[in-house]
């Protein structure tokens, strides 16, 4: 009997670090690039993906690596359409986009019906992005993106909901030539030549992490896509997506 509780026991053991390993295998990617976390098309894409304290992290980042905000110093960015107001430095407002071009930490909060958050600072530059009930949506292309910065880290307040919003949910349904077609515009918020448009999109390395909720809603193509290494380290993310949600 006692054999045979042993051998439970090691059975028991083993299945979970085949599951660890598992995991293990799945969060990591090669050369720091982000894998899709999981397909979507327009008949599965309604009812995307949710990730709370999840990590999906690439070889040269992980949550260690997360800055801490500097709230104390913070600009503070109060997001209103057609009337974005701006306290403090390294940031501006080009129509409806807010546009990042420095280091240090900005705490953003309020709506944008139809605009953009969008990061362009030092290439060696660290960037932490503190959102206290943001809604953002561009319709015609991303919502948040990370142009140039060593490190964007979008951080949840506690208890905060915010969102991010490519397209519409009109998008699921249309293919992406005619996304491409018809979505794009001469504003200074759409994508340029493809329907490309990542409700979130870095080119360098993104951390999310906190303790309030994130909804990404990428109607136009992809939920979260970075080019270098991604860390999701808390927070609640509810992701939804015409292609890979992350």
């Amino acid at each position: 009997m006692k054999q045979l509780k042993k051998n439970q026991i090691i059975g028991i053991a083993a299945a979970a670090v085949l599951v660890v390993a598992l995991i293990i295998i799945f969060c990591l990617n090669r050369n720091g690039k982000s894998e899709p976390l999981a397909s979507g098309n327009p008949e599965t894409s309604d009812s995307g993906i949710s990730v709370s304290g999840a990590s999906v992290t690439g070889a040269a980042l992980t949550a260690a690596d997360i800055p801490e905000a500097d709230e104390a110093n913070a600009t503070r960015i109060s997001l209103k359409q057609n009337d974005t107001q701006i306290s403090g430095e390294g940031a501006r407002v080009r129509e409806d986009e807010v546009q990042i071009k420095k280091a240090g930490t900005y705490i953003l909060s309020g709506t944008l019906s139809q605009g953009k958050i969008e990061v362009d600072a030092g290439e060696e530059d660290v960037v932490v992005l503190v959102l206290d009930g943001v809604d953002v949506t561009n319709t015609s292309g991303k919502a948040f993106e990370s142009q140039k910065a060593a490190h964007t880290s979008i951080q949840l307040k506690a208890g905060s909901e915010n969102q991010f919003k490519s397209g519409s949910e009109t998008d699921l349904t249309e293919s992406t030539d005619s996304a491409t077609a018809g979505s794009n515009t001469d504003s200074s918020t759409a994508d340029s030549g493809t329907a490309s448009g990542a409700a979130i999109s870095s080119e360098g390395d993104m951390s999310i992490t906190g303790e309030g909720s994130l909804q990404v809603s990428g109607y136009r193509n992809d939920g979260i896509n970075c080019k270098k290494s991604l860390c999701i380290a808390g927070g609640a993310l509810d992701i939804t997506a015409k292609n890979d949600r992350i």
